[in-house]
């Protein structure tokens, strides 16, 4: 081996075996471990650890082995409830360097990028196993005719409420003001959810379900109501009950930054014989939440707010989380802005941190998860969300790579415009941007998304639509630590389009005659993945090779290893990847790819992969 290739090998991380226990106590002795090539020129190994606000250097010890691999151990004990470290390798000619979840430096780095242990953090634990698949009720399945909204039923300023035959193309905000119906219902979904079980998936994301005036139902008009017309409180207690029994975690959607304008609650909060004021003011006029004059900002400054919206018993976070409902989390909307208004009311971190308490002391495994389109990391700190919508560091990224554009790298954002791709070394530092920086226990809590009811499907995008590119890109997102979340439709091809949101909300094809059979592969490929394979569930992540139009990345465990070359290249090429920083994982080869004409071979430590032109491949080790 080259001498200096030794830093290439080096490894550590927060899962075990790497650091035991994985979610220790304040007090307990934790063990952490690197690994590198017995070659490496190491002199010394230090952790260096933040314990009672100073530096600690703990010796990290090798273990004897005749192995190619040699693993140094240091232990120590928690003392306060945050702890950061990284490592100091000193090598026999007096070089240091240094180690953190961004990799190997020669210069002493920031704390940014430390490996954490937060003894008040443990995430839920199914999260990291997790296949989300997201509906939107309205467009989904249509199971009891009696149920759903009838023509001319709802008014909404200058709209009138229509009934769509399920056929019919959604009509855009101008004409339809999102009063059209397709009248998919809860009883829709449980009537799916076999269909949902042979897929794989195992937990479901539903948008909102309240009493609203829309088919999005984000204007809220009352919390403590499943909407009559989905099926009402009853449906979705057999929905939940029916999930359960299958071995499916459900997801609610829930916007509590903002109400509809009809919302009784825009006359005042009742209490006892009062009506207290919960709409946020600016020189005495409703704010209106993005503008939208249905909509009315809530204000969290305002105490009898929070006692209704999760401090109480009977209050909406907690009414679902307990029985004859026991949902198994929250997505809350628009939720960093919750709470944030103007300087003097900036109550958004000291709600979250309150709703955390709550949710968790009546399930400790419920799920939170806030919509968040940016750097979300002052959230997901252990005392907040376990994850925000992950388009910052998944979603973005991949369309990207595909050829969109930022829709925030143009201002005023837009969506669905075709924009330079970017090269694999930049693709490979957007992923550590995001998942090196937040704490470690929230890696795989993330919630990886592509498509969602916000966003137009990419495969509707002609314009930058290529099979295998988006093929390869599909394959990255299942790849991520975190879960894989599926939007619905994206797993048949569903049609949609690029020119508002009821293009990104199409109702579900439920023809097989109308699926495109290359999206079911893949999905099925993935999502199969993502069920069955440890290393995707609990395993380490890392970018082997990048270049201007290839990425390598693994996921890998002590065990057994995935590694996706992801290739946008126009020619035929072979990459060879070197395998060493995944331990001594090179005995076995499995294959994994969709695309023809794909070759894989392992020689020595070095895996040498043929590809044809914009085909990606997974490789499977262990």
């Amino acid at each position: 081996m080259n001498h200096s290739h030794w830093k290439d090998t080096v490894h550590s991380d927060t899962v075990p075996p790497f650091l035991i226990p994985e979610y220790p106590s304040l007090g307990d002795e934790v063990t952490i471990r690197l690994r590198v090539s017995r070659e490496a020129p190491l002199a010394t190994v230090h952790v260096r650890a933040i314990l009672d606000g100073i530096d600690h250097h703990v010796d990290a010890i090798r273990e004897p082995s005749d192995a190619a691999f040699v693993t140094y151990v240091a232990r120590f004990e928690l003392r306060q409830a945050k702890t950061h470290y990284h490592f100091l390798l000193r090598t026999t000619d007096g070089t240091t360097f240094f180690l953190n979840r961004r990799g190997i430096s020669t210069v002493f780095p920031t704390e940014d990028h430390d490996f954490t242990i937060d003894t008040d953090y443990e995430p839920p634990a199914w999260v990291r196993s997790a296949v989300f698949y997201q509906i939107f009720p309205d467009r989904f399945f249509r199971a009891d005719r009696a149920l759903g909204v009838r023509t001319g039923e709802i008014e909404r300023g200058e709209f009138r409420s229509r009934e769509m035959p399920w056929d019919a193309t959604p009509l855009p905000y101008p004409e339809a003001g999102s009063l059209d119906f397709f009248n998919g219902d809860l009883p829709g979904v449980e009537a799916k959810l076999e269909y949902l079980a042979d897929l794989g998936v195992n937990a479901i994301y539903l948008t909102p379900i309240f009493t609203a005036k829309t088919n999005h139902r984000y204007d809220c008009l009352d919390y403590f109501s499943v909407d009559a017309h989905l099926g009402g409180d009853e449906a979705l207690a057999s929905l939940v009950t029916a999930a359960h029994r299958r071995g499916m975690r459900v997801v609610l959607d829930v916007s509590i930054n903002h109400i509809g304008v009809e919302h009784d609650w825009a006359d005042g909060l009742p209490v006892g014989s009062l009506r207290v004021p919960v709409v946020q003011t600016d020189r005495d006029s409703p704010v209106h939440w993005a503008g939208v004059p249905d909509l009315l900002k809530l204000d969290y400054s305002v105490a009898e707010l929070r006692e209704v919206i999760y401090r109480a018993t009977e209050s909406v976070v907690q009414r679902y989380l307990r029985e004859p409902f026991g949902i198994d989390g929250w997505r809350f909307d628009v939720a960093s802005e919750t709470g944030r208004y103007a300087r003097e009311q900036e109550q958004g971190h000291a709600v979250w941190r309150e709703i955390r308490r709550v949710v968790r002391d009546l399930n400790p495994s419920a799920y939170i998860l806030g919509e968040h389109w940016h750097d979300s990391t002052a959230y997901l700190q252990g005392d907040q969300w376990d994850s925000a919508m992950n388009y910052f560091g998944s979603g973005r990224l991949v369309r990207m790579w595909c050829g969109e554009e930022d829709r925030f790298a143009v201002v005023p954002s837009r969506e669905a415009l075709p924009g330079r791709r970017i090269s694999g070394h930049e693709l490979a530092s957007l992923i550590d941007q995001h998942f090196a920086r937040i704490p470690s226990a929230t890696v795989h809590t993330q919630f990886n998304l592509l498509d969602s009811h916000d966003v137009t499907r990419l495969h509707n995008n002609s314009t930058v639509f290529d099979w295998p590119i988006y093929a390869g890109g599909i394959m990255l997102l299942a790849m991520l630590p975190g879960t894989f979340s599926v939007y619905y439709g994206d797993e048949v091809g569903l049609a949609g389009t690029l020119d508002g949101d009821h293009g990104k909300r199409y109702p579900m094809a439920w023809d097989p005659d109308d699926w495109d059979e290359r999206f079911v592969g893949l999905y099925r490929m993935m999502i199969g993945l993502k069920r069955t394979r440890s290393c995707l569930q609990e395993g380490s992540y890392r970018v082997l090779d990048a270049g201007e139009d290839y990425l390598v990345f693994a996921r890998f465990t002590v065990t057994e290893a995935l590694v996706l070359v992801l290739n946008r290249g126009a020619q035929q090429r072979r990459i060879g990847v070197d395998l060493r920083p995944l331990g001594e994982l090179a005995r076995a080869v499995g294959f994994e790819s969709l695309a023809p004409g794909v070759s894989a071979e392992v020689s020595a430590t070095t895996l040498t992969v043929g590809l044809p032109p914009t085909a990606s491949a997974l490789v499977s080790f262990g």
